[in-house]
């Protein structure tokens, strides 16, 4: 197997950078199967089968792509020097054009920023841990300028996947000119996810779109998963759905993009806003397969104590305490997570390890009583501010921002106050602070790899130890990455 020279590691790649300047506008995942050699293949799935109930299974299975074809074809078809390529130190053999390819130890995940005149994109190369086939995943990002390249190599980067369908051909505009391309249209991306959005075209029997709908399927191609197909190939492709809607010739049927099911007739187009829209979607489901592949890599905590801490999550069923703070850090993480109006982008993301959070770190976070104001009353409770406290890393100041301004010329008092108010004071005042942590390590954020390099830290008076957790943000643009909830001793005031 020829394998590809990666000169730039995962941590090397330029995140901050992408994350200020890179505004993606429309993305592209394939998966296709990798073959491997003959016994390998129900080897590999016995192991990952095994791993859970094998002590000394620790060792994570891994698979090597030899992905230098797929380079190989890109090459060829953007005019450039296939070697160079494979170096992936940013020569092309084509002025005005740069691949750099960022990986670890010879193998995938591979990060690749590829600039094509103004044009730039971003591509992930991945292995699924699929406990069926093994799947090579590659994902494409491109913002504006960068969309008549990746519409160049997306036919080559789609023939990846198998497919047995009838392709469609269409016409892509390349500069000056017509290429003609053609598209699989009932391809396996439609199966990254379960409940991706997708869109359908339906054809008439003699498989000739009319005029709108053909525009239109040369417009979203290589974006969202495709389904072309007559209505009764539509109707066996989604045999296991009893409420499947049949469509007419030349219907054109957005799914699970607005919350629901849209069909266009036959001389109905669609408007601008939709399809920004279905682009905006394709960013999206991108960017979760950019996700998928770099939280593997690059996880807070590597894959075995994830697991250990999930079965550890079972045995503790019966602890009432223990039940309850693990619900509560679940809604808390839900409320960082959540994706806000349509349109915003998260930018918030939680590492795999914080959901299974061992429960001894979560004890004592609960509130206790406490006397304020001259009555009796719950303190905070340490879980819900400390992610209180990250919500407001991605407001408009952030806690490391967030000071009060000073005038000038300052103007102090005192106040005069009856021994009474004494009793008025809080009990159990709440504290917060961020430190830079003196060993950074290496994460993973929207896919992207970060440099975790400070720590969120907060207590109550009368706490033994306080609660922490390790962050990467970026303030120009308020990304944040949350991993590693820990407790530390209670820092000196």
């Amino acid at each position: 197997m020829t394998k590809l020279i990666q000169p730039y590691s995962l941590q090397a790649f330029p995140t901050e950078k992408i994350l200020k300047e890179f505004k993606p506008s429309r993305g592209f995942v394939a998966r296709g199967a990798i073959e491997l050699p003959p016994g390998q293949e129900e080897l590999l799935r016995i192991t990952k089968r095994n791993r859970k109930d094998d002590e000394l299974g620790w060792q994570e299975p891994a698979v090597l792509p030899d992905v230098r074809p797929l380079f190989d074809a890109i090459a060829e078809r953007m005019g450039y020097d296939s070697a160079l390529l494979a170096e992936g130190k940013g020569e092309t053999g084509k002025p005005g054009h740069d691949w750099l390819t960022y990986g670890d130890k010879g193998g995938c995940p591979l990060l690749i920023r590829w600039k094509t005149g103004q044009g730039n994109l971003l591509l992930s190369i991945a292995v699924t841990p699929s406990y069926h086939d093994t799947v090579l995943v590659v994902s494409a990002l491109a913002d504006e300028a960068g969309h008549e390249t990746l519409l160049q190599v997306a036919d080559v980067i789609q023939s990846i996947e198998a497919s047995h369908d009838q392709p469609e051909t269409i016409d892509i505009t390349v500069g000056d000119t017509l290429q003609k391309v053609k598209i699989a249209t009932l391809h396996e991306s439609t199966g990254w996810f379960v409940d991706c959005p997708r869109i359908v075209f339906c054809l008439p029997e003699d498989r000739q779109l009319n005029s709108i709908r053909r525009r239109e399927l040369e417009r979203l191609a290589f974006s969202l998963p495709l389904i072309v197909g007559t209505a009764e190939e539509i109707r066996q492709r989604n045999s296991y759905r009893s409420d499947y809607l049949p469509l007419a010739p030349n219907v054109l049927r957005i799914e699970r993009i607005f919350g629901t099911t849209l069909d266009f007739k036959a001389d109905e187009p669609l408007s601008e806003s939709i399809i920004k829209e279905i682009y905006r979607e394709s960013c999206d489901l991108a960017g979760s397969a950019f996700s998928f592949a770099m939280d593997e890599a690059l996880g807070a905590k590597n894959c075995g104590e994830v697991r250990e801490s999930r079965q550890l999550i079972w045995k503790e069923k019966l602890d009432a305490v223990a039940t309850e703070r693990r619900m509560k850090l679940n809604m808390e993480a839900n409320g960082v997570e959540k994706i806000g109006q349509r349109g915003e982008i998260r930018r918030i993301s939680l590492g795999a390890d914080v959901r299974v959070t061992p429960s001894d770190i979560l004890r004592d976070t609960r509130p206790v009583t406490k006397m304020s104001g001259g009555d009796l009353g719950l303190s905070v409770d340490l879980l819900e501010n400390l992610f209180s406290e990250i919500h407001r890393l991605s407001d408009e100041r952030g806690i490391i921002q967030h000071q009060r301004m000073k005038p000038k010329l300052p103007i102090k008092g005192e106040a005069i106050l009856p021994p009474l108010t004494k009793q008025y004071e809080d009990t159990v005042v709440e504290y917060r602070r961020v430190e830079d942590l003196k060993s950074p390590y290496a994460s993973a954020h929207r896919g992207l790899p970060v440099r975790v390099d400070k720590r969120l830290i907060v207590w109550r008076d009368g706490d033994t130890q306080a609660l922490a957790a390790d962050f990467f943000h970026l303030p120009a643009t308020k990304d944040t990455h949350v991993t590693n909830l820990q407790r530390v001793p209670i820092p000196k005031t």
